[in-house]
């Protein structure tokens, strides 16, 4: 019995009233509990999260950085800041930020995901205002005629975030995230 569970504290109203999803998952790569928050942001019931690989649920272009993420976990890692994309039941996605910690023993990861999806579009909004920008700024115009020329290198970057994965408490590009991480620039 634990300390915890000696001095008669119920730890599961913590468990199902978090605003952050919560899960447990088994090295075997399925969720084994996961708290009511994961039905209200993705809209799949918790059984049908339990039924299929937690992989199953990950953007296509997100898989691989996940599952190197949870190899890590595996062989005792924590995850501090991991960002991917989860499909919702109506078929969208979800950016998470996911915290992470691996229990050798029991090969349980206990975990918690925050949706950052607004603040990933923001960042999007962000990136391509400074792609206009620097367009715009690349425009020759003269009043005789028109001579413009477009600055490759500015449509060549890739709009679309990827999955981010860093340790030490560094993530993407903001100053502080809601976990606490400080972010780099891209």
């Amino acid at each position: 019995m634990s300390d915890t569970e000696e001095k008669g504290y119920d730890t599961r109203q913590f468990f199902e009233n978090s605003l952050d999803m919560l899960c447990i998952a088994g090295f075997d790569g399925y969720f084994k509990r996961v708290n009511p928050a994961w039905e209200r942001t993705l809209g799949h019931s918790s059984q049908s999260l339990i039924d299929q690989p937690y992989v199953s649920f990950v953007h296509p272009e997100d898989v691989e950085a996940t599952i190197k993420e949870a190899e890590k976990l595996g062989i005792g890692g924590d995850t501090i800041c991991f960002e991917n994309r989860y499909k919702c039941k109506d078929g969208s996605y979800k950016w998470l930020m996911w915290r992470a910690t691996p229990d050798m023993d029991r090969e349980l990861i206990y975990a918690a995901a925050r949706d950052i999806t607004d603040r990933k579009l923001a960042e999007e909004d962000e990136t391509f205002s400074g792609i206009v920008e620097a367009v715009r700024g690349e425009i020759v115009s003269t009043v005789s005629g028109s001579s413009a020329r477009r600055n490759s290198s500015a449509w060549s970057e890739n709009t679309t975030p990827k999955p981010q994965v860093a340790s030490a408490g560094f993530c993407s590009n903001s100053s502080m995230t809601a976990f606490g991480c400080r972010r780099f620039q891209r």
